[in-house]
């Protein structure tokens, strides 16, 4: 039985294994453990992330399951900063062609963040800017992982923007279209039902809803746990809040 190889001790050293996806595949073993769900972004060392914790819910597993890898690290892409992107705090995610997905917390056209896409091809890899975050209502600075459906519609938050009086961040569908990708917001929030989500999203019920948390906004400040509807589905934004009174994740009553 071989194991994951750990090129550091530390727990959130600054690295991403690639690896052949046929060669994941082979390995993936059982595919009903639940997703590892990644700690808190915000306590993460600046423009360091960890692809292990972010395989794409497609897949219905995580990096656990290949116990057959001997990981080499290799470099995919460096960002420059500037229009492609800069500071990717969070993993990234598969598609079942191969690429990948992410978002930067800065970059891009207007340098409030971006979504974007890793092909890979028999020269390396090459990135594409899928969206450029504008500050505005559509959100800025992106921190949270993004999760994939499988129609191959992407979703994730901005850590802020959106509501240009408290800047508390949205909720983001962008889908695939003849080539080009369009941006829905589907949550933007108001500080009373949450504000900054920093943390990866998921998918539940068949994929007619996006889960996550925010860190702060809610009735005590302490943040919320919600849920959103995806584009075309009924349904409306709900949330609890949590009190950070008694203990870490209490709901409020």
């Amino acid at each position: 039985m071989c194991g994951w190889p750990r090129p550091s001790s530390h727990p959130h050293a600054s690295y991403v294994t690639a690896i052949p996806l046929s060669q994941a595949y082979a390995c993936l073993g059982r595919l009903s453990d639940p997703p590892i769900r990644a700690p808190s972004l915000r306590h993460q060392p600046r423009g360091q992330y960890d692809a292990r914790k972010s395989l794409s819910r497609s897949h219905l597993c995580t990096f656990r399951n290949l116990q057959c890898l001997a990981g080499t690290q290799k470099v995919l892409y460096a960002f420059t900063g500037g229009a492609d992107g800069g500071q990717p705090y969070a993993g990234v995610i598969f598609d079942p062609a191969g690429n990948l997905y992410g978002v930067t917390q800065a970059g891009g056209a207007y340098n409030k963040g971006t979504v974007f896409e890793l092909s890979p091809s028999k020269d390396g890899w090459t990135e594409t800017v899928l969206y450029s975050f504008t500050g505005g209502t559509d959100g800025s600075e992106p921190v949270g992982g993004l999760t994939i459906d499988t129609s191959g519609n992407l979703y994730g938050t901005t850590e802020s923007g959106g509501d240009q009086l408290v800047q508390c961040g949205t909720v983001f569908e962008l889908a695939p279209a003849a080539g080009n990708w369009t941006f829905t917001a589907l949550h933007t929030f108001d500080g009373t039902d949450g504000c900054a989500p920093v943390a990866n999203v998921s998918l539940a019920y068949t994929e007619t809803y996006i889960q996550s948390t925010t860190a702060s906004g809610g009735k005590s400040n302490q943040g919320i746990t919600f849920q959103v509807p995806v584009v075309g589905q009924p349904g409306n934004f709900s949330y609890e809040s949590l009190t950070g009174n008694v203990g870490s994740g209490l709901l409020e009553t």
